[in-house]
């Protein structure tokens, strides 16, 4: 959040906020909490996602990194 707080409100900057979004998105349904709603809620997150050229929607940065942990779950090195 802290690393979302300093780059979703500079839309001309255009890092991993997408990525970090994403993830965000997939912590709070996994554990039922709405810490991504700062940023949906006051508007800052779709600025920055209009002023960029990014063509997936933070649906799809939530649905990567619930896939990637799935995978660092069942992966037990068996």
């Amino acid at each position: 959040m802290a690393y979302l707080d300093q780059y979703v409100p500079e839309v001309e900057l255009r890092y991993h906020q997408d990525w970090a979004f994403g993830a965000l998105t997939h912590i709070d349904h996994k554990n039922g909490t709405r810490h991504a709603a700062r940023y949906l809620d006051g508007g800052a997150w779709q600025r920055w996602f209009r002023a960029g050229t990014s063509k997936s929607d933070v649906s799809f940065y939530s649905g990567v990194m619930a896939d990637l942990c799935a995978l660092s779950i069942s992966d037990n090195g068996d």
